[in-house]
């Protein structure tokens, strides 16, 4: 299904989707030697649409509202996505002489404002287009730094993930080690942190809590504690004895309180969580890891939240107001979703399912007539040919059939 990437050293840092298309980017060669480092292809069958001409990159961003591409590597470069002209590289970040880390100055993540005109980029830089820089910063669509908005993070750290959520900017840095939260407004002024035992390597909004990944093993939990560093074992990773075990993956509130409830353990090679990806309830972890709580999962993990089941017979199950795994089972079930992205599965016998708010996923496929109902959102609906659908409800599969 994958495009052949060949060649010595070949490296994929980053994808996204373009559309119904993929993007992948990092250090690999094209077939020809103006086709280098950034590919799209078919996003069901692999098949290489477009070649481009780009820098080695670390960082991909689709803009489909400008038409354009984004590839992040020692500069930001954008491309036409039609034609795949290159159309400008700018920015070039780089790294003081002497500094704390040793890693090479790169644009690691890329985050479109909602505004269309603002690129947030996490970045190992300490000067951007030779202007002060550090860890995070503002650039516009045109590739110019907007060198008045500067972080407020130590001299050591270093920006790898950002995710943009409600106003508020969340990095994932290394180096000094953090997970930390940004106004956009306040020029890089710092809200809250929270200190690592690692670098935090990934942070995504999954089912309205934050999660971050990395090669730590203990996190924060208030705002004075501080952690240590190196490997498992050492006394140096908690040496206040004030930090709480966490392996490779935490989840903190949007305010920055640690989840005490929420410790799947990672286990297996240094780097363990590098991607985060979320999907509805599913949150898909990628890293060098060879187990998740004990149970073997070699460089790639799903997690989902505990499920709300019924059983065999008539149940009447409520969600909650975040995104829910709801299960009905055999029976006559009245299942109401309530609010937050949720799956409902109604089993067998004739149910009634309601979606609530928010953009849900129901599955009727089950030989019984059910009524389902959607609330608003963008709502999914697998159905059988005798199902009552009710209007609200976008996209309706019938028979392997879009209806809706």
């Amino acid at each position: 299904m994958a495009p052949s990437l060949g060649g010595t050293g070949s490296e994929v840092f980053d994808m996204t989707t373009y559309g119904d298309d993929v993007l992948i980017a990092g250090n690999f060669p094209g077939p020809t030697s103006n086709e280098s480092n950034l590919v799209l292809v078919d996003g069901t069958t692999g098949k290489v649409i477009r070649w481009y001409n780009s820098p080695t990159l670390k960082s991909v961003l689709a803009a489909p509202e400008l038409g354009r591409v984004y590839g992040g590597g020692r500069s930001l470069t954008a491309f036409d996505f039609a034609t795949g002209k290159q159309l400008f590289t700018r920015a070039k970040t780089e790294v003081d002489a002497i500094r704390t880390h040793d890693s090479k100055p790169a644009y690691r993540d890329l985050e479109l404002d909602a505004d269309g005109k603002t690129i947030w980029a996490a970045c190992i830089c300490d000067k951007v287009g030779g202007n002060p820089a550090k860890a995070l910063v503002k650039l516009n669509t045109k590739g110019y730094h907007q060198a008045s908005w500067l972080t407020q993070t130590g001299a050591g750290s270093f920006g790898l993930s950002v995710v943009d959520h409600n106003g508020k900017l969340f990095l994932a840095a290394g180096g000094s080690d953090f997970v930390a939260e940004f106004d956009k407004t306040a020029g890089g002024e710092r809200g809250w942190k929270q200190d690592t035992s690692g670098s935090v390597q990934a942070v995504e909004v999954y089912d309205g809590q934050l999660v971050v990944g990395g090669h730590f093993f203990y996190v924060g939990d208030d705002r004075a504690d501080k952690c240590g560093a190196g490997r498992p074992g050492e006394p140096q990773l908690d040496p206040h004895g004030e930090c709480q075990r966490r392996q490779g993956i935490a989840a903190y509130s949007l305010g920055g309180r640690l989840d005490p409830n929420w410790d799947p353990a990672y286990s297996g090679s240094y780097s363990l969580v590098w991607a985060l990806h979320t999907d509805g309830l599913k949150l898909h972890t990628g890293g060098e890891f060879k187990t998740v709580s004990g149970v073997t999962q070699n460089s790639y993990a799903r997690l989902s939240p505990a499920s709300i089941e019924g059983n065999n017979g008539p149940n009447t199950l409520r969600g909650t107001p975040k995104g829910d795994a709801i299960y009905g089972y055999g029976g006559a079930d009245r299942i109401h979703a309530w609010g937050g992205d949720d799956t409902l599965r109604l089993g067998g016998g004739r149910d009634k399912g309601d979606g609530g708010r928010g953009n849900d996923y129901i599955r009727a496929v089950d030989g019984s007539k059910d009524e389902i109902s959607c609330g608003p959102g963008s709502d999914r609906v697998r159905a059988n040919p005798g199902d009552k659908v009710a209007e609200g409800c976008e996209r309706i599969m019938r028979k392997g059939e879009r209806i809706g």
